[in-house]
């Protein structure tokens, strides 16, 4: 963690990752005609950061820093023969959960605020605001050439604004975007009007269902569902130590944790409220262990999976 003014006020972000090439967005100061080397010499968008980024084609050198702004625009990271392995990161003036100092929503009607088309990229400190019926962040997408794996997203507010369809969708029509990592992160205000939203999803599974992902250490609430991944549940995955409400301020999740479709995913130390069975909102794959959990109505920790 270090720091830098912009503004007049001290900004707050992670250190450079490696022997990479930084570029640096001010949505307030920048300019699309400068160089992007600075912060005197921000892009004003993301995206001609991530054209730039693109440009490299090398794996692991672009890190994108961005200044705090609101950012309208339907950002996509290059595919992943150009530009695996990046990082967008928001710098916060009051640290790395600074939510809505730096947001993101998209610029086109039922466009994802972020598409995430090449393995490997750190996404981090955002508040994604999600338009209606439309994803905040999609991993993969309809491009040929994607491939989101082993994707990290963490310490960002992921808000459906009570229209949004889904907080992080996976499409795996194209790649299986696999070893995804969904850390520290609040999501809520997925309320869609024409389908019931989610926080968590996977609309496409052409090639495979979210494999590997690990989901740790978020929260999740007033949703229409919270984890919800039928028919394309997780497999092999890991959900622990996430807090999940209901009786949200304007809608109460049928859907809780829901991996209809998912197998072998390990599920343990959440915090799950309600009553502990399928009928409200929780169901297991085939072989989940959902063990280990705490529920008041269960009598405090979990001993099986929900009947």
């Amino acid at each position: 963690m270090f720091s830098s003014s912009i503004g007049g006020n001290t900004v707050f972000y992670p250190a450079g990752l490696g022997a990479a090439t930084v570029y640096f967005v001010d949505g307030t100061n920048g300019d699309d005609n400068n160089g992007g080397l600075s912060w005197e010499n921000a892009f004003a968008t993301i995206n001609t950061a991530m054209t730039a980024v693109g440009n490299l084609g090398e794996r692991g050198r672009g890190v994108v820093y961005v200044a705090p702004a609101g950012y309208t625009e339907d950002v996509v990271t290059p595919l992943n023969a150009d530009g695996p392995f990046g990082a967008l990161i928001a710098t916060n003036p009051t640290g790395i959960q600074s939510y809505g100092a730096t947001w993101i929503t998209a610029s086109t009607a039922g466009a994802a605020c972020l598409t995430v088309r090449a393995r490997g990229w750190y996404i981090s400190g955002f508040e994604f605001d999600a338009l209606a019926d439309a994803a905040c962040i999609v991993l993969g997408g309809t491009t040929a050439g994607n491939n989101a794996a082993g994707t990290i997203i963490e310490n960002n507010l992921i808000v459906g604004q009570n229209q949004g369809l889904v907080g992080i969708d996976w499409q795996n029509g194209i790649a299986g975007n696999a070893m995804v990592t969904i850390r520290r992160n609040g999501f809520f205000g997925f309320t869609s009007g024409s389908t019931a939203g989610a926080c968590l999803s996977c609309t496409v599974s052409g090639i495979d269902q979210p494999r590997f992902a690990l989901v740790e250490d978020n929260w999740f609430g007033d949703s229409d569902n919270l984890i919800d991944m039928n028919p394309r549940g997780f497999k092999e995955s890991i959900i622990r130590r996430n807090t999940f409400f209901t009786n949200g301020a304007n809608q109460n999740p049928d859907e809780i944790i829901d991996n209809t479709g998912g197998n072998d995913t390990i599920i343990y130390e959440n915090y799950l409220p309600g009553t502990y069975d399928q009928a409200n909102g929780y169901v297991p794959g085939t072989n989940d262990e959902w063990a280990g959990n705490y529920n008041s109505l269960a009598g405090g920790i979990t001993a099986a999976d929900p009947a």
